[in-house]
C-alpha cells in the first residue's frame, strides 16, 4: 500500500486505506467534500414514500436540523441493538459542541434486519431530501463506499452530494481514540458548522 502523504488528516487516511484515491477536489476546505453543481432541472422530484422502519426513524429527526449525521451502525443503534459506549460518545460530543438543541439529526444509511446491517441508499437519499439539512457529516467510510458502488451501478450519488459533506473517522475509532483526537474532531465539526452559516 502507498504511504499516505505527510499532513493527510486521519479521516482522509481511512479513504486512502480503503483504496479511494480521488474523491476530494483540489479547492475543498479540509475535511469537506465540495458541492457538485446541481443539474439544471425545472423542479426537484417529490421524494418517494418511505416505509417502516424508515418512517419511524424520520419521526426521530428534529424539524429542520442544520446537520445530519450518519454512520454505518446507526441503524443498529436506532433498533436498540447498538453499543452503549457509542451512544454515550454521541451525547458527550453534542454536549461539548454546545450547539442549540435540534441542530443535529441522525439519519441512518442502513437498517438493522435479521441481525445484519442492510444498506438502503434510496431510502437514505429520500429521507435526506425530506430533511433538507445544510450539511451532512459521514462518520467512517462505509456509507461513502456503498454510495460510490451505487453510483457505479446507476444510483443517485449526485443527489447526496448536493450539500457539503464532512468526512470523519468511524464511531469505533472515535470511541476508542485518545482525548486529543476527540478534541480535534470536535474542532473540525465546529469549523464545518460555522462554514454552513
Amino acid at each position: 500500500m502507498d504511504m499516505p502523504p505527510l499532513g493527510l488528516s486521519q479521516s482522509r487516511r481511512h479513504l486512502l486505506g480503503a483504496g479511494i484515491r480521488h474523491v476530494l477536489l483540489a479547492e475543498a476546505p479540509a475535511g469537506v467534500l465540495p458541492i457538485r453543481p446541481a443539474p439544471a432541472v425545472e423542479a426537484r422530484p417529490e421524494p418517494r414514500e418511505l416505509c417502516e422502519p424508515w418512517t419511524g426513524y424520520l419521526k426521530r429527526v428534529p424539524p429542520s436540523p442544520k446537520l445530519v449525521w450518519t454512520y454505518w451502525e446507526l441503524g443498529q443503534d436506532l433498533a436498540g441493538e447498538g453499543d452503549q459506549n457509542r451512544s454515550e460518545y454521541w451525547r458527550r460530543l453534542i454536549q461539548n459542541l454546545g450547539w442549540p438543541r435540534g441542530t443535529v439529526g441522525f439519519w441512518p444509511f442502513a437498517i438493522f434486519s435479521g441481525g445484519n446491517l442492510v444498506p438502503g441508499i434510496e431510502d437514505f437519499l429520500c429521507g435526506l431530501r425530506r430533511i433538507e439539512p445544510r450539511g451532512l457529516v459521514v462518520f467512517g467510510v462505509e456509507p461513502l463506499l456503498a454510495c460510490l458502488e451505487a453510483e457505479l451501478a446507476g444510483g443517485d450519488l449526485g443527489t447526496w452530494l448536493h450539500r457539503p459533506v464532512h468526512l470523519a473517522p468511524s464511531p469505533s475509532q472515535l470511541v476508542a481514540g485518545p482525548q486529543d483526537e476527540q478534541e480535534r474532531i470536535t474542532e473540525e465539526l465546529r469549523r464545518f458548522y460555522a462554514s454552513l452559516s
